[in-house]
């Protein structure tokens, strides 16, 4: 029997002597000739598919690699920027509170003096 195995590896039997040899030997010959087109084209798309595996692999790799440094980036950069902000709202924060303290001891100043002002006067009354 004749199979894409024993004409790839060339162990074809010899065909059977009969008196249409001529046209069997023919066919068997055209037969074996597609065979073996169809091993070798096989053969070369089996080699392009595992290349283009290895190509989206490698590129799959690469976009990971990509990716990871990108968020890496993000997060020093978000880092950054928090760091930046409580920087911003410590130094709003000091300045409001100096501000505060500020209004507090003019508002306590002003009572004093009105205390003082309300105590003088019932001094004199009494």
């Amino acid at each position: 029997m004749v199979t894409a195995r024993t004409l790839r590896f060339g162990r074809v039997p010899p065909p059977a002597p009969d008196e249409h040899s001529g046209i069997s030997e023919a066919l068997r010959s055209a037969i074996e000739n597609t065979f073996a087109a169809s091993a070798d084209s096989a053969g070369e798309t089996r080699e392009r598919a595992g290349e283009l595996l290895d190509e989206v692999v490698k590129r799959g790799r690469d976009a990971g690699s990509e990716l990871r440094r990108r968020g890496q980036d993000a997060s020093a950069e978000l880092k950054r920027r928090g760091q930046d902000a409580g920087t911003e709202l410590r130094r709003r924060g000091q300045g409001a509170s100096a501000d505060v303290v500020a209004r507090v001891e003019e508002e306590l100043r002003s009572i004093s003096e009105r205390l003082a002002e309300l105590e003088s006067s019932l001094r004199k009354k009494s």
